[in-house]
């Protein structure tokens, strides 16, 4: 089930639900309502109307969704699982984006006839779902050897440096600094600590890792790639400042081997299933549920779109 079909149906379900709550809390008049809310060249539609619509022509769907939902909710509450708050937040700046900007989704929203803690609920549901599933995820260590060994020419580096790395706004800045790295004994570390003005590098005293050619802008690594282990450039001027580089060791290029690869096939491998699970997972779910309807119809319908 896709994302954006998810959102449909909890949508639609929030709304089959209300119809379903009427006609039980109202049995004897059943969609008899006749309050209007809407007129089609001159005629009235009634409340009763549209909920009769939404049954006979959703009924099924609407009553699947629901069920899922309740699936999802009773084994998060097994597994001690809430919603994250950070990621209903997400959530719901992805639909403000998706709308056009904050005051757009208020008006989708009322045009809906819902209001942003209903949506917000319906998100909340939606990141449930997503923690229940990931708790099914498990990524073994030979279903990564065997992605290793399957895709081995991914996983290949360029020529590679360990280098560290200050930036000054000033030339005169860079200069002064040079001048203190060519004195013996000069800890390379602990001026970028110090006084680098690069936000990015200055805490771990410049520190920019293992980096190939492409990491950096050309003006900084092509003469950073000429030197050898224990060498500093001279200042380099580039476009966000004036920059001084110390490499500290060298490799060439060659393939990575499984331990520095090992996290990002995990993830790779996490991210396939979770795709998986989301089509597979409700299916399997609501088939093991158990599932009593009173209305042979309706019973009938779900039956038909149970497994899909």
């Amino acid at each position: 089930m896709t994302r954006s079909l998810t959102v449909v149906i909890i949508v639609f379900a929030a709304l089959l639900a209300a119809a379903l709550v009427y006609a039980l809390m109202a049995p004897g008049r059943g969609f008899s309502d006749t309050a209007p809310v809407a007129q089609v060249n001159g005629r009235t539609i009634t409340r009763g109307e549209v909920q009769a619509a939404l049954w006979r022509g959703h009924a099924a769907q609407g009553l699947k969704a629901l069920a899922d939902r309740v699936i999802v909710e009773k084994l998060a509450q097994e597994k001690g699982l809430k919603p994250d708050p950070s990621r209903i937040d997400y959530l719901m700046s992805q639909e403000e984006m998706r709308a056009g900007s904050p005051q757009k989704l208020d008006e989708r929203l009322a045009r809906e006839g819902r209001t942003r803690e209903q949506l917000r609920e319906d998100l909340a549901s939606q990141a449930l779902a997503e923690q229940v599933l990931e708790t099914q995820l498990q990524v073994t260590e030979d279903e990564i050897k065997a992605y290793y060994a399957a895709h081995k020419s991914q996983f290949t580096h360029g020529e590679m440096i360990k280098g560290r790395l200050m930036v000054f706004n000033t030339r005169d800045n860079a200069k002064a600094i040079l001048e203190v790295l060519d004195e013996p004994g000069a800890d390379f570390a602990g001026l970028a600590r110090e006084l680098s003005e690069d936000p990015g590098t200055k805490a771990e005293g410049g520190d920019m890792g293992w980096i190939e050619r492409k990491s950096y802008a050309k003006e900084l690594t092509d003469p950073a790639f000429r030197l050898r282990p224990g060498q500093h450039t001279g200042i380099i001027q580039y476009p966000d400042g004036y920059a001084l580089i110390l490499v500290e060791a060298k490799k060439p290029a060659g393939q990575q081997s499984l331990e520095e690869v090992r996290d990002t096939i995990d993830s790779l491998l996490r991210n396939e299933k979770l795709v998986n699970l989301r089509t597979t997972w409700p299916v399997e779910q609501r088939k093991k549920a158990q599932i009593t309807i009173g209305d042979e119809g309706l019973r009938k319908a779900f039956e038909a779109v149970r497994g899909s």
